[in-house]
């Protein structure tokens, strides 16, 4: 019989190790505010309402590139 306890515990492991190399893309669903987090935040931190959720795989694709070109704009001076 195989311990499925076991296994979810391994999975949530897995998710805390992730999460410290790859951070969390939060949004607000009420003012799109999209930010890096460590855990979901209940606020957002920019208009403080309760519509944080986790950024769809999309979303934090598009939030990675444009924080890569700003990024690279401020090096450049």
């Amino acid at each position: 019989m195989k311990n499925h306890s076991r296994d979810l515990e391994y999975i949530d492991e897995l998710r805390t190790h992730h999460r410290r190399l790859i951070p969390l893309i939060c949004i607000c669903d009420d003012c799109q505010y999209t930010f890096e987090a460590e855990n979901k935040p209940e606020r957002c931190p920019d208009c403080g309402r309760l519509k944080v959720r986790e950024a769809t795989a999309q979303e934090a694709e598009t939030y990675r590139k444009v924080r890569a070109e700003i990024e690279k704009e401020e090096q450049q001076g």
